[in-house]
């Protein structure tokens, strides 16, 4: 499989992520409660919610995306080089917004494929909760056809063909909303409208 990929059609994907707020006494009380509710299966004797907090930015509804990284190769005069690209500001809804145009414009390029560790149980996921979270329409190329997304864990490469893809936008918003009350990550529909994107629509 690998001796047939063109590896100039491959965008690598890294994410890094730090807690939605700096330390667990700055959270609101309600999400305070949220928090010791997720960790209570987590906690050995003697420990509390808050001595956990530092787990805090590898859950999407409690961390936030700081910098996406994203890297290519190309050839120039026979030469491969690898370039990267960094997408960073304290506001988050506008590092995912320029993440997602600049993604655009890779994939019409023919960038075809996404790749990063461990992408589909945590970078791509992730990125795609934040977005939902801030209101952002997730682009149409982010979601596999069904008949290919088992083949994720094999390769950790993704492949886009927008013609195969008949799911709406709002499904996609929907799919993604319900991996926040799955109920083996102990979401529950009180954090999902907390949520800015949810607040003041939902009556819990």
């Amino acid at each position: 499989m690998l001796n047939d990929l063109n590896i100039e059609e491959v965008l690598f994907i890294d994410i890094e992520t730090a807690p939605v707020a700096p330390e667990f006494g700055k959270l609101s009380e309600n999400w305070q409660k949220l928090w010791e509710h997720k960790m209570k299966s987590q906690l050995n004797e003697g420990e509390t919610a808050e001595d956990l907090y530092n787990r805090a930015g590898i859950y999407a509804e409690f961390g936030r995306i700081i910098c996406i990284s994203m890297g290519y190769v190309t050839t120039k005069e026979g030469v491969k080089f690898y370039r990267v690209k960094s997408f960073y500001d304290e506001n988050e809804k506008i590092l995912i917004n320029n993440f997602f145009q600049a993604l655009q414009k890779f994939m019409k390029a023919g960038k075809s494929k996404l790749c990063a560790h461990n992408g589909q149980e945590f970078d791509f996921p992730y990125i795609a909760r934040r977005a939902i979270v801030h209101g952002l329409n997730l682009p149409k190329y982010w979601i596999l056809p069904a008949q290919n997304r088992g083949r994720l864990k094999i390769n950790c490469s993704i492949r886009f063909n927008s013609g195969n893809l008949a799911i709406t936008n709002i499904t996609l918003r929907f799919r993604c909303c319900a991996n926040f009350l799955a109920s083996q990550h102990q979401k529950t529909i009180s954090m999902v409208a907390r949520l800015p994107a949810f607040t003041g629509k939902t009556t819990i």
